[in-house]
């Protein structure tokens, strides 16, 4: 419903013709003629740059907004591009240098016909960079490494195999404006390289050696546990990660496999949950990066109400009845030690308790609390401070 709008004219110079055409029969009714001339427009660009690295171009004045500055190697064919930017409104830019070095053209690009209007010479040449790592690092750790100058923001420092094909990358961290950061290492043990790659082109601007070794972990944990139980496991060794994992799976199960875990932090011992099924489990160190158990511990989850024994062993009945008097009779290596049997509420701390007695002869008799609930006899080395046999009795 309009009486005017605009037209792109042609990229020839030349005399045209506007038309008004039907939609129906193609019927023209009216036209006007208009002469194309030739765009007088400039371009500009440093005399050299780096491969890789940003540059400023200018030009006169942007024609079109969709028209383009573009670097192409010097005869390119016409209506080729690299690395380009629209004009928009503006008469200033940046371009991305290419990975290789050369000489190389800055031209401006009309959108309509991809007519050159202007063009600049500009030569790119070879970067010096440098990049350092450790001589040896821990599979998984994080590592710091440093480079003498980043060349575009969108570089990036990476690790990979010794020998790996240009181009291909793993574990890495962008250079922006920095001249440092850190990498984490890989979860196999090997020889490596730490490589300066630029953003354009994947090219390697330089390479240090880096050795990945074998972190030393070892894992402690109980023997046994009764299920659903709480415990508590170490780790010695320096953790890799802070977001390694220790885990608790069915022993024969897949490494990545799990019933519960928690993450190491900075700590070198946690707390885990016994699972509700009976049967045979693993404790596992587990690499963050990768997924890589480095330490293993089995365990056996047992009955909720069984008997422990670990180094001693208690006798009491299954259940008993609120207040009544019971014999408990024990056994244990006679070392000389404070040995004590104590009666406790099944989740109560190890040396707390509600009765105590020494451990003296082979019979003790208990009077059972006057509430019902689950409640844990233990026999006690106050000098080792160790729990040699626990017990559990229902008193209902």
């Amino acid at each position: 419903d309009n009486t005017e709008g605009s037209l792109q004219a042609p990229a020839q110079p030349g005399l045209y013709e506007v038309r008004y055409i039907l939609n129906e029969g193609r019927k023209t009714l009216a036209s006007a003629a208009i002469e194309i001339v030739e765009a007088e427009a400039s371009v500009s660009a440093p005399e050299q740059a780096t491969v890789g690295a940003a540059f400023q171009v200018s030009w006169s004045n942007s024609i079109h907004p969709q028209d383009y500055v573009t670097i192409v190697p010097m005869g390119a064919e016409e209506g080729e591009s690299g690395a380009y930017i629209r004009t928009r409104d503006n008469t200033e830019g940046s371009l991305q240098a290419p990975a290789q070095p050369g000489l190389y053209e800055v031209r401006y690009i009309l959108n309509e016909g991809r007519k050159t209007l202007a063009s600049a010479a500009i030569e790119i040449v070879e970067a010096e960079v440098t990049v350092s790592a450790p001589a040896q690092v821990v599979t998984g750790a994080s590592f710091q490494v440093s480079w003498t100058n980043p060349i575009h923001p969108q570089d990036y420092v990476t690790i990979v195999p010794m020998g790996t094909g240009e181009g291909e990358y793993g574990n890495y961290t962008r250079t922006r404006d920095n001249t440092q950061g850190s990498v984490t290492a890989p979860a196999t043990p090997g020889l490596y390289e730490v490589r300066y790659i630029l953003n354009e082109g994947g090219k390697t601007l330089a390479s240090a050696e880096v050795e990945v070794v074998e972190a030393g972990m070892e894992l402690s944990g109980p023997d046994t546990v009764r299920a659903g139980d709480q415990f508590r496991v170490a780790w010695t060794g320096s953790a890799p990660s802070p977001r390694d994992y220790v885990s608790i799976a069915p022993l024969g199960s897949d490494d990545g496999d799990y019933e519960t875990y928690v993450r190491v932090r900075d700590a070198q011992e946690a707390d885990l949950t016994a699972p509700e099924t009976m049967g045979f489990y693993q404790l596992r160190y587990v690499l963050d990066e990768g997924r890589r158990v480095l330490a293993r511990h089995d365990l056996e989850v047992v009955s909720a109400t069984a008997a422990l024994d670990d180094g001693g062993s208690l006798s009491v009945p299954e259940t008993g009845t609120p207040g009544e008097s019971i014999a408990v009779t024990w056994q244990a290596e006679d070392n000389g030690n404070d040995r004590r049997i104590a009666l406790a509420q099944a989740d109560q701390a190890d040396f707390t308790w509600i009765e105590m007695q020494s451990a003296s002869g082979e019979e003790l008799t208990f009077t059972l609390p006057d509430a019902s609930g689950t409640y844990e006899f233990r026999l006690l080395d106050i000098s080792e401070r160790k729990v040699l046999s626990r017990a559990i009795i229902q008193v209902q």
